[in-house]
């Protein structure tokens, strides 16, 4: 059996969690749900015992369960604790690897540092709970995902394969509910406790939001990181489904009007074709790249500002009114600002104050500490897998480059988007947008390690030649006569 080879437990898995991201239309949102995941978690658990990647991929495609949009901590989360524990024993391997990355430790960093900031935030006892929970769905998620993909997703087609289960379900999920979800309306508390309200499309039990500033975000996330994947795959009929997936999210921009995200989607769609044909680059591929980029921005201007829609009146009303909106979001920082003096150790998520800024919002709420180290982490990262990118132009590892332009694509987006607005406001699409990142930069990064000490049975993954390890109980000797360099060729 090869390392990356679909097993009946692995399919199995994959169904069980789609049709469980789905069963909150039958089942609504509480006690029901919860139930239903720990009878879910159990089937992962026994299902791990054939193969070990299930639990990795139930974390990963979980991100993108409706349900999560609700939830102070996530059933991803808890999965991806879930899968640690299980898969304890290769913790100290997997740590080492992420230990080289800096990232890692400056979001572990931010994560504990929350525990030394709880006490100083402005709430009662009974409020620092709910405070707990928020941060662990966001810090705690960017620690603890890594380790559970690391422990389970070991080659870059299996780490392909989930991002794209990931993203393929989500714009599917979000398709479904647009078009043909029941419109709603429900009353959203922005910051300063103002309230306004928010429109929802319903189906079954199941109510996501569709404000403006909230879905097209993850929805330009979305777009670039499918886009990333059918550049990868390279230009023929393999990649039509993700093409068609990245268009369905381009148009759902285009119909909802956030002129922000589509500037952080050409963002993304840039950082894709740098990376793409920076280590593919021949004068065929140039001309094909400048034919097929004329075209998408030839038809996307045609899109937008040729024809009467509501992106192309939000252009012009954000041209006119350029000077009031600056004056409102320089307002807005400000007042974020003062609070960040007045409040070093942070607020806490549930007081509502707002400078409409990710990156300064993590700043305000969670300290000058925790807040710093977010946005070190996310710099570092992009710059680490950039470089890896690099490196990997040499060589024909082209699984390993498209995880690569998965995340860069995405974390673009994400960067971009950020300064203005607050994807974090939105627990669920949070999730799945560093869902995306970090499951690929994770993947590419224990994958450049030479050596795994592991079980065949579970995972079959190569080591050199001459390599003996000892693992689990039996304290059995394996040795595998099949070189890396062979065998990742093999896998690509």
């Amino acid at each position: 059996m090869t390392p990356s080879k679909i097993t009946l437990p692995l399919f199995v898995g994959i169904a069980g969690t789609i049709a469980f991201n789905l069963s909150p239309i039958a089942l609504g949102y509480g006690a029901s749900m919860n139930v239903c995941f720990m009878l879910y978690a159990g089937i992962m658990l026994f299902l791990s015992a054939g193969d070990r990647r299930v639990l990795g991929y139930a974390t990963v495609i979980s991100a993108c369960n409706p349900a999560n949009t609700l939830a102070y901590i996530s059933y991803s989360f808890l999965l991806a604790v879930l899968t640690i524990f299980y898969a304890f024993a290769g913790l100290g391997q997997v740590t080492w690897e992420l230990g080289k990355r800096r990232w890692w430790w400056l979001y572990l960093a931010a994560f504990l540092l929350i525990g030394l900031s709880v006490p100083f935030w402005p709430s009662d006892l009974r409020a620092m709970l709910t405070e707990v929970k928020e941060a662990v769905s966001r810090l705690g998620y960017l620690a603890v995902l890594p380790l559970a993909v690391g422990l389970t997703i070991r080659t870059p087609q299996d780490g392909i394969r989930a991002v794209s289960l990931l993203c393929l379900m989500s714009i599917a999920i979000f398709f479904l509910f647009f078009f043909f979800g029941h419109a709603g309306a429900e009353m959203v508390v922005e910051a300063k406790g103002e309230q306004a309200l928010g429109l929802t499309q319903s189906i079954g039990n199941i109510y996501l939001g569709f404000n403006r500033t909230g879905v097209c975000i993850p929805m330009a996330a979305l777009a670039v990181a499918a886009l990333a994947l059918g550049t990868g795959a390279g230009f023929n009929l393999r990649a039509a489904a993700f093409y068609l997936a990245s268009g369905i999210s381009v148009f759902m921009i285009l119909l909802l009007a956030s002129v922000g995200s589509a500037f952080a989607m050409a963002c993304g769609m840039g950082v894709v074709v740098l990376g793409y044909f920076g280590f593919r680059l021949s004068v065929g591929r140039i001309l094909v790249g400048v034919v097929l980029f004329s075209i998408v921005g030839t038809t996307l201007y045609w899109a937008i500002f040729q024809t009467e829609n509501a992106l192309s009146k939000r252009i012009v009303e954000k041209i006119s009114q350029f000077d009031k909106i600056g004056i409102d979001r320089i307002e807005r920082w400000q007042e974020g600002i003062d609070v960040i003096y007045q409040e070093p150790f942070g607020v806490g998520w549930t007081t509502r104050a707002s400078g409409h800024s990710d990156w300064l919002n993590f700043i305000l709420f969670y300290g000058w500490a925790s807040g710093s180290f977010y946005f070190l982490a996310a710099v570092w990262l992009f710059l680490s897998m950039w470089r890896s990118l690099r490196r990997n132009r040499a060589y024909a590892d082209r699984q390993t480059n498209t995880l690569l332009l998965v995340g860069l694509a995405v974390l673009s987006v994400y960067a971009v988007n950020s300064v203005l607005d607050m994807l974090s406001a939105g627990i669920g699409y949070y999730q799945t947008v560093w869902a995306l990142i970090l499951t690929s930069a994770t993947v590419a990064a224990v994958t450049s390690a030479k050596t795994w000490a592991t079980k065949t049975s579970n995972f079959g993954l190569p080591l050199p030649p001459a390599v003996k390890v000892s693992y689990g109980v039996t304290k059995t000797p394996v040795t595998i006569g099949k070189t890396w360099k062979n065998s990742r060729n093999t896998d690509s």
